[in-house]
């Protein structure tokens, strides 16, 4: 009787609270308002709105944020639509109530995005420890070679190409001479135009005879070094029978019997018969028959046996190895390729790939490849890196936290959050599948694919002996997670002519929780029989499909039970009777042979068996 008194009580609640102001506000939803709030408190907003449209909020002051600073604008909306749009915007629920229009903090999204931000936060932290602790050299070693990319370098001329005046002068001498404009920033960010006068040509001999007594500051449009000689600088040709030495900037073309040394930056083409080298920043083609080195290269190094730079922008070659602090572009090396930085680009090697402290994009070895983050790695070796958010392909890959696809003989990571496929594969935690013969993992949230799984935590991993209509007795090995795990089973038994038979065979279940202690299997199962020999050669095979149902004794054991239905597939034939077929079926509900021999008997049978 009381609960007809609670209904008919909520019923007069209900018509007492639809009042001539519910009819007024359900009215005032469909109006068109247009709202404009540019980073004002949401306390004062909500007031305004109550104002404006004579609306009634109630909430709880120390719930809802009123201090934060809001900026929402809306124009030619529903007031029922703008409403909503501004609550959903700030994580705030709301209801009708009566007149009344009910707030509360949305605690579920608020935590959400709470723990995005601690994810987010974590994540930004554990990139910064693993990029400070994976730094492959201990020391700056291209900025103790080179001029640290912080350091502001003295204010000094550069040469544009365009001249203030023509190249070829109406008059030779003095009287005409070769003018060209320099523009240079000051440190005040004010510009200056200076007059700098080149020299047409100089020859020397030796750093200190030259045809020019200022040649170490002059800057010449031909200079032919004899042997060795320090100069200026080079607005043109320079070609020196062992070496060329600048103290400023080349622009042009610049030939060394064995090296190239520069203290600015370079210019144009440079040829060196062992090395070139430049403090400076080079942009072109740098060729050396052993060994190039720049601050930043913005173009194509060429050596037969390494590349240093700082930062590169372009392309890398070298027989023996490429060294470079940022990648941005291309490296080739015969051996090895080093970026201690950032990698943006690809890096190619026979040897092997090394990189760490940025994001990569493509690395390609002959052997390994060894990354702090890659997005794409191919290595015909192995791969190792600290975090792919791509894809990762070697004979063996190892790494800590993938995000995408690793592909190999061999996979070992910490984290998948993706797809492994190997023969074997190894992981600490995955989120994904496992595709592998052999995969092993501590936890996954997934499924694994393989003949062999192992998952320690959260898997499925049972031990099984069963007895059935068709085999005495089977022993079988369950490896997986509950939503999939594969099989693999021994049977024996002696059949009606004494003759001893036994079967081997493999195959997948899933299991679905009824209750506390009870949960249904089905599972789908493929024996070869083997009568009376030690291995039957011919088709001879199980199909069984298996309902079962497992009542859990234990922690550690349980029993289960349930029918199979069984399909035997034979090529057996007995001459002596003339039968097709296995005659392992205790009998038959369906007997045929096919026109090529293959004999088909069907039955339902059952089993039972413990499990542990």
């Amino acid at each position: 009787m009381s609960y007809w008194y609670r209904v008919v009580g909520l019923l007069a609640l209900w018509c007492g609270l639809w009042s001539p102001c519910q009819a007024q506000l359900f009215h005032k939803q469909d109006s068109m308002v247009e709202w404009h709030f540019a980073k004002q408190p949401l306390g004062e907003v909500l007031e305004e709105i109550s104002q404006r449209h004579a609306l009634n909020f109630s909430y709880a002051n120390d719930h809802l944020p009123l201090q934060k600073r809001i900026t929402f604008h809306s124009k030619g909306r529903p007031l029922k639509a703008t409403l909503a749009a501004l609550f959903d915007q700030n994580d705030i629920l709301h209801a009708y109530i009566g007149a009344q229009v009910v707030l509360k903090p949305n605690a579920a999204r608020i935590r959400k995005r709470a723990q995005r931000r601690q994810r987010k936060a974590r994540r930004e932290a554990r990139e910064r420890e693993t990029l400070k602790r994976g730094r492959l050299f201990k020391r700056d070693w291209p900025g103790e070679l080179m001029e640290p990319k912080n350091t502001e370098p003295e204010p000094r001329p550069v040469y544009p190409t365009t001249p203030v005046e023509p190249l070829v002068p109406t008059q030779v001498g003095r009287t005409a001479p070769l003018r060209f404009e320099s523009v240079t920033d000051r440190p005040s960010d004010t510009t200056f135009k200076k007059v700098v006068r080149p020299r047409l040509a100089q020859v020397a001999f030796l750093p200190n005879v030259s045809t020019n007594p200022r040649h170490k500051k002059s800057i010449h449009i031909a200079s032919l070094n004899l042997l060795w000689s320090q100069n200026g600088g080079v607005f043109g040709v320079e070609i020196g029978g062992l070496g060329n030495q600048l103290t400023r900037p080349m622009q042009g073309l610049q030939i060394g019997g064995a090296f190239n040394w520069g203290e600015n930056d370079a210019y144009g083409l440079q040829i060196g018969g062992l090395i070139n080298y430049n403090k400076g920043n080079f942009y072109g083609l740098q060729v050396a028959g052993f060994f190039s080195g720049n601050k930043d290269s913005h173009g194509c190094q060429l050596s037969a046996m390494g590349n240093l730079t700082q930062t590169l922008y372009g392309f890398q070659f070298g027989l023996l190895s490429n060294i470079a602090t940022d990648v941005y572009g291309l490296q080739l090396g015969g051996l090895a390729n080093f970026a201690n930085g950032k990698l943006s680009g690809a890096q190619v090697a026979a040897g092997g790939n090394l990189t760490w402290g940025g994001k990569s994009a493509v690395q390609l070895a002959g052997v390994f490849n060894y990354s702090a983050k890659a997005q794409f790695q191919i290595a015909a070796g192995f791969n190792i890196a600290q975090t792919i958010d791509g894809a990762q392909f070697g004979a063996i890959n190892a790494t800590k936290e993938v995000n995408g696809i690793q592909a190999g003989a061999v996979n070992y990571t910490e984290q998948l959050n993706g797809v492994q496929i190997g023969l074997f594969n190894l992981a600490s935690s995955a989120k994904g599948t496992m595709l592998g013969l052999i995969n092993i993992v501590d936890s996954i949230k997934g499924v694994p694919l393989g003949l062999i799984n192992i998952v320690k935590k959260n898997g499925y991993n049972r031990l099984e002996i069963a007895t059935g209509d068709v085999l005495y007795c089977t022993v079988g090995a369950k490896m997986g997670v509950p939503r999939l795990y594969y099989s693999v089973q021994l049977g024996w038994q002696v059949n009606a002519e004494s003759d001893y038979v036994w079967a081997i065979g493999a195959g997948i279940g899933t299991a679905v929780p009824l209750h506390a202690r009870w949960d249904f299997h089905l599972e789908a199962i493929t024996m070869h029989i083997n009568e009376g020999v030690v291995w039957n050669p011919d088709l001879n095979l199980l199909h069984q499909i298996k309902p079962l149902l497992a009542y859990r004794l234990n922690e550690r054991m349980s029993w289960f039970f349930g029918p199979t239905f069984n399909l035997l597939m034979s090529n057996a034939y007995h001459p002596g009777t003339g039968i097709h077929g296995s005659t392992l079926a205790p009998y038959t509900i369906i007997d045929a042979t096919n026109r090529y021999g293959t004999n088909f008997k069907g039955w339902i049978g059952g089993t039972t068996g413990l499990r542990f």
